[in-house]
């Protein structure tokens, strides 16, 4: 894969991780999720949305407290936080979580998509006793992530609750060159994964769209295809990260929403690896201005109901239109290239 090819799937995963509303956020789950341009503090937007703050049963189909919510995470083998990146009001839940868990469960585990391989190596064999000295090590390995404008109150939250953490993703490059060589190329624990795992037509399909219009419209059939691989593939790594630290309570995975719906992601996987598994999923998701009853973000995921157990409504974080951000990336691309 080129270098220009690598630059451009990066750009798209920092844009597509800022694209609100849109429930797939394709590219950050293939690629991590770039730092923002702006640095200044997070504005959130629609705090007084009729739906921020709740807590929606999907299968009940009614609102739940957070009272009710805690029974069933206490009594499941794992939970899969899925979350939008930059948004701090999930962060917030997300340790809210490992907090209630940590009051009965003291033996748990917590897999990040935001740890690499080579950064889960360096932290495995540290007595680590702060947020601030986990992100020390993590920042020593370039990963993309910015730790702590986002991670730093799930991260004291874990090392509070005495957890043990676990790396839920390969490293950048490692990924790249799976991509490009194909799915022959991956490890074999991964290889066997993706075997139990094939995507019928219906939903190559529906996922290829979503990748397409994710991306603006901008995406060839061969990024598409790519894109596709690399989500799988990360599918897989964030299933076997539970399975094979899983403690004798719970295991916890902090990720992109993407990745934890109940339909095609890790709940899938997870399933097929642990049979007798009990899985709960959490989708933190930002509410859109036009989208008041919760029936209407269905249609974001494409399907015919929310893809979780619980969807978790938060306002929304401000910002720039990611198109436009990508339209500019393009063309700065063309004129370099014509030159």
């Amino acid at each position: 894969m080129s270098i220009v090819l690598k630059q451009i799937f990066c750009v798209m995963g920092r844009i597509i991780s800022l694209i609100i509303g849109r429930a797939v956020l394709v590219a950050s789950l293939v690629f991590p999720f770039m730092a923002q341009a702006e640095k200044g503090p997070v504005e959130l937007l629609l705090t007084d949305h009729v739906l921020a703050e709740k807590i929606w049963d999907v299968k009940a189909k009614r609102f739940v407290d957070k009272q009710q919510l805690t029974k069933n995470i206490y009594t499941s083998n794992y939970v899969l936080l899925g979350e939008t990146h930059d948004n701090p009001v999930h962060h917030k839940y997300q340790a809210w979580v490992i907090d209630t868990l940590s009051a009965k469960l003291p033996n748990a585990s917590v897999a990040f998509e935001m740890i690499s391989t080579t950064q889960g190596k360096a932290i495995e064999d540290e007595k680590i006793s702060s947020s601030d000295e986990l992100i020390g090590i993590l920042n020593q390995h370039e990963a993309g992530w910015e730790y702590e404008r986002n991670y730093k109150p799930v991260f004291d939250s874990v090392i509070k609750a005495g957890y043990t953490m676990h790396p839920a993703n390969f490293d950048r490059n490692t990924l790249f060159d799976i991509v490009k060589k194909g799915e022959e190329s991956a490890p074999q624990a991964i290889k066997a994964v993706l075997k139990k795992n094939r995507v019928n037509k219906k939903d190559k399909a529906v996922m290829a769209k979503e990748i397409e219009e994710a991306h603006c419209g901008m995406a060839n059939v061969k990024m598409i295809s790519a894109m596709m691989l690399g989500q799988r593939v990360r599918d897989a790594v964030m299933s076997l990260a539970l399975v094979n630290n899983r403690k004798d309570s719970a295991a916890i995975l902090i990720a992109g929403s993407g990745h934890v719906r109940n339909d095609r992601g890790v709940p899938v996987y997870l399933q097929k690896e642990d049979a007798s598994a009990t899985i709960l999923t959490i989708g933190f998701m930002e509410v859109s201005e036009d989208a008041e009853s919760v029936e209407n973000y269905a249609e974001y995921w494409k399907s015919n109901q929310l893809p979780f157990d619980y969807v978790w409504f938060t306002a929304r974080v401000d910002r720039p239109d990611p198109c436009e951000d990508m339209r500019r990336h393009m063309q700065k691309k063309s004129e370099a290239t014509d030159s």
